[in-house]
This record gives C-alpha cells, sequence and structure tokens, in this order.
C-alpha cells in the first residue's frame, strides 16, 4: 500500500515528539510508584523488582503501591498526601493509555479554532475503534494538551518522591537496597534544593 502523503510533517513531527516525550515522562512516574511499593514491601531491590515489574498493567501496580502504603502508614498526614497522589495517579494512566493507543488526526482550520490549536494534526482514537466513537463523538487531543500532560507526570513524579522522602518509615533502609544509579536519582532530589512547589512539610510520618 503506497504510503499517505503528510501535508505537514513539521506539525506531525511535533506530535510525535510531544507523545514521545509523555511516555518518557510516565516511566518516572513507574520508577516512582516502584521505589515506593519497594520500601513498603521491606524487602531486597531483586526481589522486588521481579514482583512489581512482573505485572504489566499500571493500574495493578498502583493498586499494589497503594495497598501496601494503606496496610503500614499508620500516620494520617502522610496518608493525606498518599491518597491525593493516588488520585494524581489514576488520571495520570488515562492520559498514558491515551498515547499508547492514538492515531493522528488531520485538523482542517475550524478544528484549529475550535481546539485553540497550532497545529493542523493531533492525536484521537482509531479511526475502527466503534467503542471509542459511539454517540458519534470524536475525542482529541491536541499538542499543547499533550506537553501539557507531558509536564503534568513530571510534577507528579516530583510528588511521589517527596512522598517517599517526607514519610516513608523505612527510608534508610530502602536507600541501602538500592543499586547504585537508582540510589544516585533519589538523592537528585534528597540533596538538593526543593522546588518551592515542595516544601517540607509541618509533620512528618518518620518523626
Amino acid at each position: 500500500m503506497d504510503e499517505v502523503i503528510d501535508p505537514c510533517p513539521a506539525h506531525t513531527e511535533a506530535l510525535c515528539k510531544a507523545i514521545g516525550m509523555g511516555l518518557l515522562r510516565w516511566q518516572y512516574v513507574e520508577t516512582a510508584l516502584y521505589l515506593v511499593a519497594l520500601c513498603f514491601m521491606e524487602t531486597d531491590h531483586q526481589t522486588g523488582s521481579r514482583i512489581f515489574f512482573y505485572i504489566k498493567s499500571a493500574d495493578s501496580k498502583l493498586a499494589l503501591a497503594d495497598r501496601l502504603v494503606s496496610l503500614k502508614l499508620k500516620q494520617q498526614t502522610g496518608m493525606k498526601f498518599w491518597e491525593q497522589i493516588v488520585k494524581d495517579t489514576r488520571e495520570a494512566i488515562d492520559s498514558r493509555n491515551w498515547l499508547a493507543h492514538f492515531e493522528r488526526f488531520q485538523l482542517d482550520e475550524k478544528d484549529m479554532k475550535d481546539l485553540e490549536t497550532s497545529y493542523r494534526v493531533a492525536a484521537s482514537y482509531h479511526h475502527l475503534d466503534e467503542h471509542a466513537r459511539r454517540n458519534d463523538l470524536v475525542r482529541v487531543i491536541t499538542v499543547e494538551h499533550i506537553e501539557h500532560n507531558a509536564e503534568e507526570l513530571r510534577f507528579l513524579t516530583y510528588k511521589i518522591i517527596y512522598f517517599l522522602i517526607d514519610h516513608a518509615p523505612q527510608l534508610e533502609l530502602l536507600l541501602e537496597r538500592l543499586p547504585p544509579d537508582t540510589l544516585q536519582w533519589l538523592d537528585s532530589f534528597r540533596k538538593r534544593p526543593r522546588p518551592p512547589e515542595f516544601p517540607l512539610p509541618h509533620k512528618s510520618s518518620r518523626q
């Protein structure tokens, strides 16, 4: 079959770049969730890794981490932070799943105006997915929206890591079990000044 000619290759490149960044940012969220799960498993990295990454579904990985935290974190202050993280991560999973199952959607001038986008392409469900297109509605996400979601994933990673630093009761033991490159990554949060969006909590679960 002949390749379809792309009338706006630069715009398609911007779409692909935004989607790629979003998927890369999700990997940091998953790494942060693993560190939380490992800390509350209270086991070594090799065992914890086999348990966590054997699970393929992002929802199930979140459910594992949530169950561990809910069982072992007794301090109410920490649980309040964690409950918001679970809510935000569930929303992030929806965005991540969207990025993994998208199709390029060509926009006309009216579409661009209605969607308030500068790009002639966007992402939508596959044109053969009748379930997604029920009620004759087509959901479209613009390049700008995908870029915004990618930034939200970066923010979520910070939120999970600072929850771990501030509220995990066995953090010191976790640090002893991590591979050197992962420890270095975690230390980049622990030892550098915090962004203003993540101040030190008034009360830590580890006190």
